[in-house]
């Protein structure tokens, strides 16, 4: 596991009904990743963030998740390749073993002109690879 964080439910992640609504477990994974990124790198910046994209999210809801429930997001490397790379999340309710939802994302490093590129190495470094997969 690389990582686990935790959010509170807040009300603009709920629909009228207290709900999470399914399209913010997207925004909570993608955070995690990022703060993960930051955390671990002084080279994290605007540019780093835009050449990363989300190319596919596949999600598995279980059960649904409430205002004001804290959650606690697990995150893993699944895969990694040249230009991309695939993360798994695990979303439990709270300090529990209740799942609540399970996505993999998969990210691809593109160069300034738009183009799939090779994943920069402290990137790699940060993730805790260093054999890369052929693309």
């Amino acid at each position: 596991m690389l990582c686990t964080d935790t959010r509170c439910i807040e009300h603009i992640d709920t629909d009228a009904s207290g709900v999470v609504h399914f399209s913010r477990y997207a925004i909570f994974f993608e955070t995690v990743f990022f703060n993960f990124i930051r955390k671990h790198s002084q080279r994290m910046d605007e540019n780093l963030i835009h050449s990363l994209r989300v190319t596919q999210l596949q999600m598995n809801f279980i059960a649904p998740s409430v205002f004001a429930e804290v959650l606690q997001i697990d995150m893993l490397l699944v895969k990694i390749r040249q230009v991309t790379f695939e993360l798994g999340f695990i979303l439990y309710a709270g300090n529990s073993e209740l799942q609540r939802n399970k996505a993999q994302m998969t990210f691809c490093y593109v160069d300034k002109n738009n183009k799939p590129a090779r994943i920069p190495e402290f990137i790699l470094k940060i993730l805790g690879e260093v054999d890369v997969c052929p693309a």
